[in-house]
């Protein structure tokens, strides 16, 4: 009998272990989701040049004041995508201001164009629970949502583009597409097109022809780390307009 109380005590103690452990646990995921989420926020700092309508913004003050790799800004109309856009790779774990982030930054393929010349440009984010970042690629998935959400705003030095959403795909992350630029950036459009199509889960009857300036919008799959999530996109040339050098007032 006083065995069986000692064993019940010994088994009660593990439970409560167990408990407290699992509560710790929960504290500590909630504490690490909230500074990922924190991390991914902008601050005040980079909000007030955000562009704002069809204004093209002044990049040499952004570009002086906060970072020199900063290139241009991009919005996803009704979605979470509004970032600046980052020039290097190197900004894969680090944050606009070039501190490190495990969220990292929307950042373009370093052997793009950095002014948005080429024919096909990637550009990349990470694909985070917290909805920051590229998270939102994951969305278009749903058709109702691809419907929805078929429109943004690219802007950089010289120029708004008007993004139109062509097509959601998911792809292996091994593929040229994806990453190896030098072989298709310019005069592959045809080629790009056809790839991305006959592997396109939702597309939009967008006209597109070989002459046409596309974006690529790249995420990692949540599913699966050795395919990429993307939507392509065609850019339209919006208007020129003078520099904008009073953001906050603008």
């Amino acid at each position: 009998m006083k065995l069986l109380k000692i064993i019940d005590r010994f088994l009660n103690d593990i439970l409560i272990l167990f408990f407290l452990i699992l509560f710790l646990f929960s504290i500590y995921s909630l504490f690490d989701i909230n500074m990922v989420y924190e991390e991914g926020k902008l601050e005040d700092d980079i909000i007030s040049y955000k562009p704002k309508n069809l204004e093209i913004f002044d990049l040499e003050e952004i570009q002086k004041i906060i970072n020199n790799d900063i290139i241009g800004w991009i919005i996803i109309d009704d979605t979470n995508i509004d970032y600046p856009i980052l020039y290097s790779d190197k900004y894969i774990d680090r944050n606009y201001k070039n501190e490190y982030s495990s969220l990292g930054s929307i950042f373009l393929n370093n052997k793009n164009n950095r002014d948005f010349k080429d024919d096909y440009s990637i550009i990349y984010g990470h694909n985070s629970y917290s909805e920051l970042m590229f998270s939102n690629i994951k969305k278009y998935k749903n058709k109702d949502y691809f419907d929805k959400h078929s429109t943004g705003k690219l802007y950089t030095k010289d120029m708004v583009y008007k993004i139109e959403i062509i097509l959601y795909s998911v792809i292996d992350s091994n593929t040229d597409l994806s990453f190896n630029i030098d072989r298709y950036k310019n005069n592959y459009n045809d080629l790009i097109i056809s790839n991305l199509k006959s592997k396109s889960i939702n597309i939009n009857d967008i006209k597109i022809d070989k002459n046409d300036k596309l974006l690529l919008l790249s995420t990692c799959s949540n599913n699966n780390s050795s395919l990429r999530e993307v939507l392509l996109c065609k850019l339209v040339e919006t208007k020129k307009s003078h520099i904008i050098t009073n953001f906050s007032s603008s």
